[in-house]
């Protein structure tokens, strides 16, 4: 498939192949995101006090809850700015955006003590 597509591919001119060369790679890109899209489950038992993470519905670690935190991520952008957004994450855990990212660092500091 591969082969055909660039023989196929090649045979336009030099300014088609400047234009198609992005928008393949970009199709390409996201017929693979969602391929190897998988679905993440948390999943947190106060009465045990234990937690279960899935990816793909396979459990990839099953342990105690005090492995797992809430806090507030900082991240600067291209202009000097610095955005916050309140994170889940923990051992084995692949971290999770609970808010958008936002300037307001004290209202995010207080959901994520609520939380």
């Amino acid at each position: 498939f591969t082969a055909g597509f660039c023989a196929i591919f090649y045979q336009y001119n030099d300014i088609d192949q400047y234009f198609a060369l992005p928008v393949v790679a970009i199709v390409v890109s996201l017929f693979s995101a969602a391929v190897h899209r998988g679905r993440c489950l948390l999943i947190v038992d106060g009465n045990k006090m234990q937690y279960e993470f899935y990816r793909r519905g396979h459990m990839v670690y099953h342990g105690h809850h005090h492995n797992i935190y809430i806090r507030v991520k900082a991240t600067k952008s291209a202009g000097g700015d610095t955005y916050y957004e309140v994170i889940l994450g923990g051992y084995n855990v692949d971290e999770m955006p609970l808010s958008a990212q936002s300037t307001h660092h004290e209202r995010l500091q207080r959901l994520a003590k609520r939380l």
